[in-house]
């Protein structure tokens, strides 16, 4: 089953999808913290989307993952700077 990663930022094509799929499943290389369906209680089930738990773990490891793809790599290293600069960014996730 394919997986599509979404960010809510003008330079983001969501059809770019190489790599997804392991980005989406592997929580070890690429650790994430979930959005709660309820911002305010941390003890509430999860919305499916999330932001990156380590933002220097997530470009070394997508440097190695796109090192002959920088369009890829680009896209993924724009959108860890605007999710830092805003919290508010959060990737979503469709099938």
């Amino acid at each position: 089953m394919g997986v599509n990663i979404d960010l809510d930022i003008s330079d983001w094509d969501q059809f770019l999808n190489s790599g997804m799929k392991r980005i989406h499943r592997d929580d070890d290389t690429f650790p994430k913290v979930q959005k709660p369906l309820n911002l305010y209680d941390e003890y509430t089930s999860n919305s499916g989307d999330f932001r990156p738990a380590n933002f220097d773990l997530w470009r070394n490891e997508l440097s190695k993952m796109f090192i002959d793809s920088r369009v890829y790599l680009t896209m993924w290293l724009n959108g860890l700077s605007e999710m830092e600069k805003d919290e508010s960014l959060w990737f979503s996730v469709s099938y």
